[in-house]
């Protein structure tokens, strides 16, 4: 069964799109000047995100470096993505910066043996990584 508003596209080999429909083909030349969306060849503004040891019984030195002063965030998830413990939220200097997180959640309560996502934030950057608590 063929759609009356099915719609086709195919790219020929020398790189010319072609949209279609059951009415025949039209060649498609895109406007350069809307933006879908950007690619930015910009490093990331922090470096060599990781824990030790992992895993960990009671605590775990999260290490990250940063390139320039930015202020930072760095927080413990569950895996469902609950917020466990914000271990930083200041401004940092350039430098290697690591933070010791021992296991337990913003009241100061131990969290239980699991998997968990720690993740450093800066400006519009986040990177997360995996740690494994075991009790």
């Amino acid at each position: 069964m063929v759609h009356r508003n099915a719609r086709t596209t195919a790219i020929s080999p020398n790189g010319v799109i072609w949209v279609g429909s059951e009415g025949g083909f039209s060649r498609y030349e895109p406007d350069y000047q809307t933006i879908i969306g950007s690619y930015h060849n910009t490093p990331a503004p922090f470096l060599d995100l990781s824990n030790y040891p992992n895993p960990f019984n009671a605590e775990s030195t999260i290490e990250f470096s940063l390139k320039e002063i930015n202020p930072v965030s760095l927080i413990i998830y569950t895996m469902t993505g609950q917020q466990i413990r914000r271990l930083v939220t200041e401004t940092l200097p350039a430098d290697v910066h690591r933070v010791i997180w021992d296991g337990t959640d913003n009241s100061g309560r131990e969290v239980s043996s699991g998997i968990y996502i720690y993740q450093v934030q800066t400006g519009g950057y986040a990177e997360s990584n995996k740690m494994m608590l075991m009790r």
